[in-house]
C-alpha cells in the first residue's frame, strides 16, 4: 500500500529552557483534526512532545489567585506566576471585586513578582490578583 506522506511543522525559537511564539491554537486545531477523524493514519514523531514548562509567551495566558493579609508581608504579596514572560500585566482585585490600584509592582524575574499593597493598611476579607499576557 502506498502511503502520502503529509508534514506539518510547527516553530518556534528556542531561548534555552522557554520556547517563545508557539502558536497553541494551530496546534490545538490541528490536534482536535486528529481526534475528530479529519485526520487519519497519522504518524507523530517522539520528537514532537513539548513539555509545558518549555511553553511560555503564549498570548492569552493568565495566572489568578485569592489572597489575604496573613499572605502579605509588610504589606507586599510576592506572586509566582510561572508565565516564563518578564513584563506582564497585573491587576489587584478588593473583597468588593473593585479593581484597585497597587501602590507598585515589581518584577522579580519571569516567574514571579511583588506587589505592594502598603497604602490599604490591614487589608479585609479575601482578595485577587490576576497576572496575564
Amino acid at each position: 500500500m502506498a502511503y502520502i506522506v503529509w508534514t506539518k511543522q510547527y516553530t518556534a525559537s528556542d531561548e534555552g529552557s522557554i520556547l517563545y511564539a508557539v502558536n497553541l491554537g494551530s496546534i490545538q486545531n490541528d490536534i482536535a483534526s486528529v481526534i475528530n477523524g479529519g485526520i487519519t493514519d497519522i504518524n507523530i514523531s517522539n520528537t514532537a512532545a513539548i513539555a509545558a514548562s518549555k511553553v511560555a509567551g503564549i498570548a492569552g495566558s493568565t495566572y489568578t489567585r485569592t489572597f489575604t493579609n496573613a499572605d502579605l508581608v509588610a504589606g507586599i504579596l510576592t506572586v509566582t506566576h510561572n508565565m516564563g514572560v518578564k513584563y506582564v500585566t497585573g491587576c489587584v482585585y478588593d473583597n468588593n471585586d473593585k479593581w484597585i490600584l497597587a501602590d507598585e509592582i515589581t518584577v522579580i524575574d519571569t516567574l514571579s513578582a511583588t506587589i505592594a499593597l502598603n497604602s490599604y493598611g490591614t487589608i479585609v476579607g479575601t482578595w485577587n490578583v490576576r497576572f496575564s499576557i
